[in-house]
């Protein structure tokens, strides 16, 4: 069944609407939408539920978010080339979420986040607490996103380890198992340009392009790349920013990524509370205005080209190649 939004509607419930797996939720073209709801939305693994954007411009300027999801599970979210701009989120995939795809969007002039996917918890609401709820298996790729007051791709919450100080207590976010964050162009963001925590199990950051991250030059929240726990990093583009061109904190495999023009190191490493060696190889790092690399805990760091130094344990960067004159030959290859 294919179900087109009505005028004037705001939340597409599932639940409501009686919507099955493999149904497919349109828009009018000729239709004035404001901001959209999806909730209740419960494909399956097999027959997601699809929400077809095709080309559709969202001005949802003022707003809290452009598009939001609360309560779905197994669904897609495709797009040939819709817009969403002007609000302060442009795609929330929120409130116990999970098992979802998101590709072929263009999200810009947001107030704080391009996409954000995660789970608060919550005093008021059990179900938001680690104990009882995981997102599980989410793909976001092949979107652009630019121009935004904070992060371009915020995923996941950034306090797995020392959860969050609330009335009622410390409560701990939810993890996630299962990310793939790939093939996503992002520019000109006020803070990280993308973001992958409380990640636990199977998570990869790959093939995206990063240009021009941390505008706001806000300490903590300047990086190109920013993997808080598990997730392996490679093949990414990372050009122009005020911070870390990629930063890990838990034991992390980060190979094949091109980096340049660092605002402080290539590649920073350290752990949280989750502990592990940091395989970082075949990297090319030119131009940060720190170091190349600074790894901060133990680390099998091989192959890598780099204009600057390598910092930490010299036993860690023995086969490595250093040297300014390689400045012409990566040029070529980024």
């Amino acid at each position: 069944m294919t179900y087109t939004i009505p005028s004037g509607k705001y939340d597409t419930d599932g639940k409501k609407l009686n919507l099955k797996p493999g149904d497919i939720i349109n828009l009018n073209p000729i239709v004035k939408y404001g901001s959209l709801q999806f909730s209740n939305l419960l494909g399956t693994p097999e027959n997601p539920i699809v929400i077809d954007l095709g080309k559709y411009e969202f001005n949802v300027t003022g707003k809290s978010y452009g598009i939001r999801t609360v309560n779905c599970k197994y669904f897609k979210i495709v797009a040939d080339g819709a817009h969403i701009f002007g609000s302060n989120t442009g795609l929330s995939l929120d409130y116990l979420s999970s098992d979802f795809e998101v590709e072929g969007l263009e999200i810009y002039n947001t107030g704080f986040a391009g996409i954000m996917a995660k789970t608060d918890p919550s005093c008021n609401d059990p179900k938001t607490w680690r104990d009882n709820f995981t997102m599980r298996n989410i793909s976001i790729h092949d979107n652009y996103v630019h121009d935004t007051g904070g992060e371009g791709l915020y995923v996941g919450n950034t306090s797995y380890c020392g959860g969050l100080h609330l009335e009622c207590g410390t409560k701990f976010p939810h993890a996630i198992e299962g990310a793939k964050i790939f093939n996503n162009r992002v520019e000109n963001t006020g803070w990280d340009g993308m973001q992958l925590g409380s990640c636990v199990k199977d998570g990869e950051v790959f093939n995206n392009r990063i240009t021009n991250y941390g505008t706001k030059n806000k300490d903590n929240q300047k990086s190109g790349i920013q993997v808080s726990e598990q997730g392996s990093i490679y093949g990414n583009k990372i050009n122009k920013g005020s911070g870390n061109g990629i930063i890990a904190l838990a034991g992390n495999k980060i190979e094949r990524n091109i980096i340049r023009n660092a605002g402080t190191n290539g590649i920073f490493t350290d752990v949280r509370c989750m502990t592990g060696t940091f395989v970082i190889k075949h990297n090319a790092i030119l131009d940060s205005v720190d170091n190349a690399i600074d790894a901060r805990t133990l680390s099998d760091i091989q192959n890598n080209l780099c204009t600057e130094q390598i910092a930490g344990k010299p036993e860690w960067a023995k086969n490595n190649f250093v040297d300014k004159e390689l400045k012409s030959i990566l040029e070529l290859m980024t």
